[in-house]
Order: C-alpha cells, then structure tokens, then sequence
C-alpha cells in the first residue's frame, strides 16, 4: 500500500485487504489511514486499551513517516504479519505485509526442539558424570587391591627370606641346649675327660657362630 503525506491511501493492492481481512471501503484509495486504524482498534488487532487512545496514537506514529518494520499477530486467525515501512521522497509511506505464520511456527518448531535436545544433553551429561564417577570408584578399588596384593607378596616374600635363617638360629640352639645337658650329666656322673670339654667347647662356639 502507498498512503500519501496526507495520510490518505492512493494505492494498494488485492492483497492488501485480503492479508488484513479489511472490508472494501478501506482497501481501496481515498480511505484514510485513521479510518484503517479505527478498523484494527476496535476489533482488537491493536491489544486491549482505550480505542481513541490507540487509534491517536498510531496517527501520531505514522505522521513521523519514519521507517519501521514489525510483526503482528492478528488475534482473529493466530495469523502472524511482518510489516515493513519505507518513506518515500514525497513524504508519503510505502508498506509491505508478509504472511510469516509458517515461519513462526517452523521457528517454534525448531525452539521446541533445541529444548528437548539441550534436555537430552543435560541427561546424556549426568549419565557421563555418573559413569565417570563409577570410573574412579573402580580406579581406587583397583588400586587398593593392588597395594594389597603387593602388600601380601612383600610379607610372603620377606617371611621366606626370615624363614631360613630364623629356622637354622633355632636348630643351632636347640643343638647348644642338647650339648649343655648332655655336658651337664657327664660332669655329674664324674666320667668327664679333656676330650669331652674340648668338643663341648667346640660345638658350642660353632652353634653360637651360627646363630
């Protein structure tokens, strides 16, 4: 549509009023752009609110003839309008409207979506923490039972390195213990001789050098 310095319509096509659901008088030159706003406000394409307020001031705005672009849910149809306004060197306003419904509902569409999939990440997330966590729980136990069995092989392996030399201590004075009363009876029955104190003597030092 092209609305002249006046705020009067001079052209506008079939589409125009089609796009709007605008009754004839008003889609056609000559009708002015107040009557078209009066139209909108009263069967509520504007919002709630006072209809003279509304209507006065869109007639403010559009005196300013500044370029604007918007959208605009028709409440009648959930039908969504991008408006686009470009003022020409006359001081008159050319708009544009496109029916954008499909876009908007492809746009939702895609939110709805994106939603669903950063909820599917979040769970993929807490199951990847969970996982982790059992991860190094396991790590720790292995660890664990692997400083007991290294624990276990260190005790059998210095018990064996204990083992034969404690055993040979024991059998050395278990030896010198036999000897001594052995030595002991022989001196009480008075029957000792040098011989049997220098082997004595012997077997002694060699059990104690071994011990």
């Amino acid at each position: 549509s092209y609305i002249g310095v006046d705020l009067v319509i001079e052209m506008c096509n079939a589409k125009f009023g089609e796009l709007l659901e605008l009754p004839p008088e008003l889609c056609r030159p000559g009708a002015t752009f107040e009557q078209l706003a009066d139209y909108n406000a009263r069967r509520g394409e504007y919002g709630p609110g006072d209809i003279d307020e509304l209507v006065r001031s869109r007639v403010e705005t559009a005196r300013q003839f500044l370029p604007h672009r918007f959208e605009r849910t028709r409440p009648a149809d959930g039908r969504t309008l991008e408006i686009m306004g470009m003022p020409t060197p006359e001081g008159g306003m050319v708009s544009t409207y496109f029916d954008i419904t499909g876009r908007k509902a492809a746009e939702q569409r895609i939110r709805e979506l994106n939603a669903v999939l950063e909820q599917r990440v979040a769970e993929r997330s807490a199951q990847l923490n969970a996982a982790v966590q059992t991860l190094h729980r396991s790590q720790e136990e292995l660890a664990r039972s692997a400083a007991k069995a290294t624990l276990g092989t260190l005790v059998a392996s210095v018990t064996h390195e204990l083992s034969t030399p404690l055993g040979n201590s024991l059998i050395s004075a278990s030896t010198c213990s036999d000897l001594g009363k052995r030595f002991a009876a022989q001196v009480e029955s008075g029957q000792i001789k040098r011989s049997d104190l220098a082997t004595f003597l012997a077997d002694v030092r060699e059990g104690s050098d071994r011990i």
